[in-house]
């Protein structure tokens, strides 16, 4: 079988080194044969037909997948698609695949191999079968299987955006069929951690699409109700079909011929260029066909106002990248990169090359590109590929990494980040690293930054420490350490701050937010008293001891997990020591000791935090904004269903034994909260 392989980039900030760490993860593919099916049995009716039907159905592998006496073609994956971010529990995403055979699945990730949790194909054919009747004769039973055959087999998948009904989330998943219909089934998020692999797959609308063998699919969202979704055939054409939600029912509104033209160039890539709103396009669609790059501007109603096909020549174009708003990068098998910038004046479109100096690997054919989502880091696939004696040699594909000189600041793009959270900004900071120093400094004054300016400075800083020379300059290397410890404790406290004004604005409180808010509050009365009386954290921090003074009864000593030793004061944020020299490291969020597995850890940053630490909905680091995972090392075979149980009794006990603190003493805060 032929599998598919899974790259992920762990950033890995205190390697001194210029090299990039990957997390590598395969997809296995389905031998299941959804075309075998179709409620006719090829081995009997082989025995009735014609000599030339006969041919027919052996040398169709997609009529008759497991004849007998015949050796199936092994399975192989032909189309991935990523699901929106959030259809799997912390931000993360499903993965739907589709086989040669046309069988569509929907896999999560466990460890290193992708699991298989909803087969969409046998859930089509469930549906499809009720609708069938008798085959009849042998010469209908042929043109029976074919169609059948061509109703079961998907060819090309695609997702739609994040959407939500009321307080549920889910995503549609788009699959195109041989015989040009179009199905859209919505997904439901599963929860990986707890094993909820019940995706509840809804049909919600079959679309005769006219067109035959799908070969390329595209959503783009309009507004909360509108969607276009773009269909390319075997044929060439291209069709755009506007969608509309109305009451959890998704409807066909508009049917456009975006590429009418049956020029037998199959479309391999369907995308859209949101351009500058400066008429009423709201976007332009671009096919890729063969060597050809085609553009077609619609008004904000669905209507085809411009076309523009453009040769890019040098044999076929065989990856797609979009930069921005008006711009994208195309790469060809021969390995020549062209930027085009789209550009829309009126009824007029046109399209703008600009060729690319390409870096060359010798005797390879260049298979796609792909990027960051900050288009930070490039990736470029290619494989040995030369002409030797009549035949093709070739080598296991290359994976090549790069960077675009002059056309992508990771700088500028972190300090214009309007989502103030480093989440999705990694691939910048990583290319940061991996171009070593000098690094930038934003600030001399650490406390005036914002805390998202004060994250980034904190790594800039990390990067300095790790990647510079100790013995070159060891004054300087010992004062980026010191600036280095105090952005940590800036963070720290600021998160500090936070954390605690959320514990005191709740009415009720349990055991263990109780003793959250004690550490964190004996940490501010420490911060209070070693830090100068000017910048922001030490106003912030005064303000929550001033309205805590109601909360002093809740201030009483730490206890060891291991020994039950009583700990002084606490000293260290990031790590608790009892007289007995026991050491334990503490909670990122609430500061409690971390002596339970299994708990969240961070893979970039490597911190910590308790399971039950009261943020189970969306678990981020304090330092990186990453979100935090479950160690797979320290989950056992069968820990996850106890774990579930486990939180179902602790649920249940917190909902029975919570503290309301109202009724002993008043939560009010001199602000009224």
């Amino acid at each position: 079988m032929a599998y598919v392989l899974l790259q992920e980039v762990v950033p890995d900030p205190d390697s001194a080194q210029p090299v990039s760490e990957f997390y590598r993860s395969w997809v296995e593919p389905s031998s299941h044969f959804p075309t075998s099916e179709t409620g006719i049995d090829c081995d009997t009716l082989v025995w009735n037909l014609n000599k030339r039907d006969v041919y027919r159905l052996v040398l169709d592998t997609c009529l008759a997948p497991t004849l007998a006496t015949t050796k199936s073609v092994r399975p192989y994956i032909t189309q991935v698609a990523w699901s929106p971010a959030g259809m799997l529990q912390y931000g993360r995403c499903l993965l739907a695949s589709v086989t040669n055979y046309g069988c569509v699945l929907v896999h999560v990730p466990r460890v290193k191999q992708w699991l298989t949790v909803t087969d969409i194909s046998s859930l089509w054919t469930e549906h499809c079968s009720q609708n069938w009747d008798d085959a009849g004769d042998a010469s209908e039973s042929i043109s029976i299987l074919q169609s059948r055959a061509e109703q079961l087999k998907a060819t090309a998948v695609t997702w739609s955006n994040l959407m939500s009904s009321g307080s549920k989330d889910f995503g549609l998943l788009v699959v195109g069929l041989l015989n040009g219909d179009v199905v859209v089934w919505r997904i439901n998020p599963v929860d990986a951690r707890r094993n909820k692999d019940d995706l509840q797959p809804q049909i919600l609308l079959h679309l005769d699409a006219k067109m035959h063998r799908i070969t390329a699919l595209h959503w783009r969202t309009i507004d909360r109700q509108t969607y276009w979704l773009c269909v390319g055939d075997v044929r060439g054409v291209v069709r755009m079909f506007s969608l509309s939600m109305v009451r959890n029912k998704l409807h066909c509104t508009l049917s456009t011929d975006v590429w009418p033209y049956s020029d037998r160039i199959q479309v391999s890539k369907l995308l859209t260029v949101p351009c500058d709103k400066i008429d009423s396009s709201s976007a332009t669609i671009v096919a890729l066909k063969g060597g050809f790059v085609v553009a077609v501007a619609l008004d904000s109603e669905g209507t085809v106002v411009a076309t523009f096909p453009h040769l890019v020549g040098n044999l076929s174009v065989t990856g797609v990248v979009v930069l921005d708003k008006q711009r994208l990068m195309v790469v060809t098998h021969s390995g020549s990169f062209s930027l085009f910038r789209v550009v829309r004046n009126g009824s007029l479109l046109k399209l703008e090359e600009q060729v690319l100096s390409s870096f060359k690997v010798p005797k390879s054919a260049y298979y796609g590109i792909a990027a960051s989502s900050n288009k930070a880091i490039f990736c470029l696939v290619t494989s040995f590929c030369v002409l030797f004696d009549h035949l093709i040699q070739r080598d296991p594909t290359q994976l090549t990494f790069f960077k675009l000189c002059d056309l992508v600041d990771p700088y500028a793009l972190l300090l214009s980040n309007e989502s103030q959270s480093l989440r999705q900004y990694w691939d910048c900071l990583e290319i940061i690293r991996l171009q070593g120093p000098p690094f930038r400094k934003l600030s001399d004054r650490l406390d005036d930054l914002s805390t998202y300016q004060l994250k980034m400075q904190f790594w800039l800083y990390r990067f300095s420490v790790v990647q510079g020379d100790v013995e070159e300059n060891p004054e300087r290397h010992m004062a980026l350490k010191e600036e280095l410890k105090r952005a940590e404790q800036l963070i720290l406290n600021r998160h500090a701050c936070v954390r605690a004004s959320e514990l005191m604005r709740q009415d009720c409180l349990t055991s263990e937010d109780q003793q959250s808010l004690s550490l964190l509050l004996s940490w501010l009365q420490k911060v209070n008293v070693e830090m100068s009386g000017e910048g922001p954290t030490y106003t912030m921090a005064k303000d929550v001891l001033r309205r805590a003074s109601k909360f002093q009864y809740l201030m009483d000593s730490e206890h060891c997990s291991i020994c039950d030793q009583k700990c002084d004061r606490i000293e260290n944020p990031t790590e608790s020591q009892c007289p007995a020299g026991h050491s334990l490291p503490r909670c990122c969020h609430s500061l409690l000791q971390c002596s339970d597995v299994p708990f969240w850890i961070c893979r970039v940053c490597h911190s910590i935090s308790r399971a039950n630490s009261g943020l189970l909905e969306a678990p981020v680091c304090v330092f990186c904004d990453s979100f935090l995972y479950l160690d797979d090392r320290l989950l056992l075979p069968g820990m996850e269903e106890e774990e579930e149980e486990e939180e179902e009794v602790v649920t249940e006990q917190i909902q029975e034994v919570e503290v309301d603190l109202t009724a002993n003493h008043s939560l009010k805060t001199e602000d009224g909260h």
